[in-house]
């Protein structure tokens, strides 16, 4: 596998070890989840490196295997090709919800979100630029990431669509909405959801529409 020091050093670095500690059983459940799951993506697509799995691996072994194994390892959707392929949506039948609940404090600590892999890769520039005059930006980014998460748990259409393509909008009455970006601009979809918070968590909702 090419760049195996740059990967040891990147799972060290998340696991908060040295990476001479980094071996073949080194177990990986710790960043088993979403958040860790994204930053260990981001963090590969900066050496170069697609993971194409979408659960991360149980050890650090299984890791280098899938990695050397993925010669061809599969291209995510581009902006311009989620609105011809995405929508319009297919039909669900009956309601579908989707929930997700993350701890805000697993956010990645920065004093800049602008400039910051994780928050670059994840979040589009509004919602960047709305977090980061609130009093806890990571509280509000949580939320998001949550309703993103959610949207992708009730409407498979967006399982494949990249999370900074999707974006948490408000309406004058700070309701939130989802658009996403597209050829042509961007789209508003029609999929209620609701962002609750409560101390170091946030939560969402979100519904599917129904054909």
């Amino acid at each position: 596998m090419e760049n195996s020091s740059g990967v040891r050093t990147l799972v060290a670095t998340m696991l908060l070890v040295s990476p001479e500690q980094v071996d073949a059983d080194t177990s990986l459940r710790v960043i088993d989840n979403s958040l860790s799951g994204a930053r260990l993506r981001l963090g590969l697509k900066r050496l170069g490196i697609e993971l194409g799995s979408p659960k991360v691996p149980a050890t650090f072994g299984e890791l280098e295997r899938l990695l050397s194994d993925s010669a061809n390892p599969p291209t995510p959707v581009a902006a311009e090709e989620v609105e011809s392929q995405s929508l319009p949506f297919p039909a669900i039948s009956g309601t579908r919800i989707g929930h997700d609940i993350q701890d805000t404090e697993s956010m990645p600590d920065t004093p800049d979100f602008w400039n910051h892999e994780f928050y670059l890769g994840s979040f589009s520039r509004a919602e960047l630029a709305y977090a980061v005059v609130q009093s806890d930006p990571k509280q509000n980014l949580a939320g998001f990431w949550a309703a993103k998460e959610a949207l992708k748990k009730c409407d498979p259409a967006f399982v494949p669509v990249e999370f900074n393509q999707l974006t948490v909008a408000h309406n004058s009455d700070g309701s939130p909405y989802f658009c996403l970006k597209s050829r042509g601009g961007s789209v508003c979809l029609q999929h209620p959801v609701s962002i609750s918070h409560a101390r170091n968590t946030a939560s969402a909702v979100v519904l599917a529409p129904t054909s």
